[in-house]
C-alpha cells in the first residue's frame, strides 16, 4: 500500500476509488429496504434542532423583555 502510494505520488497521478459492484436484485431490494425504515422514521433530528432554536429565540426575547424592558419602564 505505501509503495502504491509513494509511486502514484512520485508520478502525479491519484488514484479513483474503485467502482462499486454491480449489485444483484437481492441487494438493491435489501437496500430500498433500509432506505424505506430510514424515510419511515422521518426526520426527528431536524424537528429537535428547530424546536431547540425556537426555544432559544423565545428564551432571549422573554429575557429581554424581563431583564432590560420592563425596568426601564415608560420613557417620557
Amino acid at each position: 500500500m505505501e509503495r502504491e502510494r509513494a509511486r502514484s505520488s512520485a508520478s502525479g497521478t491519484t488514484r479513483t476509488p474503485a467502482q462499486p459492484l454491480p449489485q444483484t436484485p437481492a441487494q438493491k431490494a435489501d437496500e430500498d429496504r433500509k432506505v424505506d425504515e430510514i424515510v419511515r422514521a422521518g426526520p426527528s433530528g431536524a424537528f429537535a434542532v428547530a424546536g431547540l432554536a425556537t426555544a432559544i429565540v423565545v428564551a432571549l426575547y422573554l429575557g429581554f423583555y424581563l431583564l432590560v424592558y420592563l425596568p426601564r419602564g415608560a420613557m417620557q
